[in-house]
């Protein structure tokens, strides 16, 4: 990917990391993981959805367990490695903590995306980043 596919691909994450949080909880509660159901309701309410794009594979890592995220890529384009993917994003929205999780997304929602604002606000250890961790929450597998 070219230097501005990757800048167009990190405005996207930032977009989904900004808008998607807020309106996932207030559609279905505030759950660990959705269904790539919910994440495709939202992208769409959200007015980010964006038909045959492998970016929107993105949103689906961050809000969806791996195994939803499987699920999602069995019929739509994406990234395949799902911890490649997390760990983009994770870089992108949380360049200074190792890891992220949707309660941090959730808090810091209305932030602007600067460094200073999201250090530290992956909640400790980055539990639950880059794994399934047994579908542990929200949404149906």
């Amino acid at each position: 990917m070219g230097a501005v596919g990757n800048f167009v691909l990190r405005r996207k994450i930032k977009k989904y990391a900004k808008k998607m949080p807020k309106a996932l909880a207030a559609e279905f509660g505030n759950e660990k993981n959705y269904s790539e159901e919910e994440v495709e309701a939202i992208l769409k309410i959200t007015k980010l959805y964006k038909a045959d794009s492998t970016r929107n594979s993105y949103a689906y890592a961050m809000y969806c367990s791996e195994s939803g995220y499987i699920r999602y890529l069995a019929t739509s384009p994406g990234v395949e490695d799902y911890a490649a993917a997390r760990e983009l994003i994770r870089a992108t929205v949380f360049p200074d903590a190792s890891g992220f999780n949707f309660s941090a997304l959730l808090i810091d929602a209305s932030h602007p995306f600067e460094h200073s604002t999201w250090n530290g606000a992956s909640e400790g250890n980055g539990a639950g980043f880059g794994s399934d961790a047994g579908d542990a929450g929200g949404g149906s597998d």
